[in-house]
């Protein structure tokens, strides 16, 4: 067997090496890195392009493995493992990238706060913890109402903004310069039903119902976004 190239000897000790380390199995990682399979893994490297695995080499390479092999079964049978259930949105995007599930510039043009927010909802609604979810969206949409009014009206550093009086006053603009009503119509909804209720400590969200306000939700942030520059 070459030694050598991709595919090869080195390389499949040297990427188990960088798996065991990215899970962190700490007992399988040291055991790896016994001075025997160190010692033979130098003196691989050292080898010439062509070189190829003797009978001796090749012997250390599977008696030293045998035992790595032994520590990892051993370790993982202490790992937890989960299974997460399919729901209406994707569930790897909704754990890597919830962002997909807006409008193509809407997540970049939100502020930091309502982006987080959005991230760690999508894993909330990933990992079957709707009530997190509910809030997380709602704080990042009256966030993003908050951005939003503050293009229309001066807010002071230590003006306290609450979401009610917020719509009112945008709707109370002269017909020339007033917001979206499709937008604010939507807002209203969001706050008479989702975000009114969810202040009350005995409200909770069942996963159907979050995926519900996730789509409001991104409605909303998508019309925000939308008159940002």
């Amino acid at each position: 067997m070459p030694i050598h190239s991709w595919g090869r000897v080195l390389y499949n000790l040297d990427h188990f090496a960088a798996e065991i380390q990215r899970l962190n199995l700490r007992v399988t990682s040291s055991v790896f890195n016994l001075k025997q399979l160190h010692v033979l893994t130098t003196e691989l490297k050292t080898s010439n392009e062509d070189a190829k695995l003797t009978e001796e080499q090749a012997k250390k390479v599977r008696v030293s493995m045998e035992v790595v092999r032994a520590t990892l079964l051993a370790e993982a049978d202490n790992l937890p493992a989960y299974m997460l259930s399919e729901k209406r949105f994707e569930v790897a995007r909704l754990v890597t990238s919830p962002a997909t599930f807006l409008h193509e510039h809407t997540f970049t043009k939100l502020p930091p706060i309502a982006q987080s927010d959005i991230q760690e909802a999508g894993r909330c609604i990933a990992f079957d913890t709707p009530t997190a979810a509910g809030f997380l969206l709602l704080r990042a949409t009256e966030r993003a109402l908050r951005a939003y009014y503050s293009r229309y009206f001066k807010v002071k550093k230590d003006e306290k903004l609450m979401w009610g009086p917020m719509i009112t006053r945008l709707r109370n603009k002269s017909k020339k310069s007033r917001p979206n009503k499709i937008l604010l119509d939507h807002l209203d909804n969001i706050r008479f039903n989702f975000r009114n209720p969810t202040d009350h400590p005995e409200k909770t969200y069942g996963i159907d119902e979050v995926q519900d306000l996730f789509s409001l939700v991104a409605d909303v942030l998508n019309r925000v976004a939308a008159e940002f520059p």
